[in-house]
């Protein structure tokens, strides 16, 4: 849900509402909102990272819907996310990999909800080795339960930059709360906005 409260990446602009227009004057109620474009729940293009990436406009909502999609629930004891956990979970389910899929990340960072009411950087992120991994076995579209897919320490986004190089699309700040890990389908609907980095869903 959208509102003031909402938690948001540390230097990002936070939600606003003002009231443009009253029903006592103007007959019609009409607000004027800000909000950053990586608010809430969000998808990341590669030109978030990537000078002369590609943007909104270069991917069309039939490559982002009905897609198959593997839900991974990583340990709480894990603080980053790596291959042989990955791995762990696809040998111990007999799910192969299939081209083109999509996995989310489900982690401890959906069970804290401190972590939603304000920043952290104490969440559980996605290590280099579990990310090559993905690209290796080509899968589309990346997601996890929080803020970042890199670690607050990493300022150069590494990991950003390693999935989206390969144009492979991120998908943060998922709320994974009630939902089980295991296989399923899915539909990821941004914002249509033209020629831009990222977009809330």
């Amino acid at each position: 849900e959208i509102s003031e409260e909402l938690v948001v990446y540390p230097g990002d602009p936070k939600f606003k509402k003002e009231e443009v227009a009253q029903i006592e004057k103007e007959c019609f109620k009409c607000c004027s909102i800000t909000l950053s474009n990586h608010l809430g729940t969000h998808i990341d293009y590669p030109s978030h990272v990537i000078k002369e990436g590609k943007t909104s406009s270069d991917f069309e909502i039939q490559e982002l819907i009905n897609l198959s999609c593997d839900i991974i629930q990583i340990p709480d004891d894990k603080i980053v996310i790596t291959k042989d956990v990955v791995e762990d979970y696809y040998n111990k389910s007999g799910n192969d990999y299939k081209v083109g899929s999509v996995v989310f990340f489900k982690t401890r960072n959906s069970k804290d909800r401190k972590m939603k009411q304000q920043f952290t950087e104490n969440y559980t992120y996605l290590g280099a080795d579990a990310a090559q991994f993905l690209i290796d076995k080509n899968v589309k579209i990346v997601g996890i339960d929080y803020l970042s897919v890199d670690s607050i320490q990493d300022s150069q986004l590494p990991i950003h930059t390693l999935l989206l190089s390969k144009n492979i699309l991120i998908v943060e700040n998922l709320n994974l709360s009630t939902v089980p890990s295991g296989s399923c389908r899915v539909w990821i609907a941004p914002l249509k906005i033209s020629n831009i980095d990222g977009a809330p869903c």
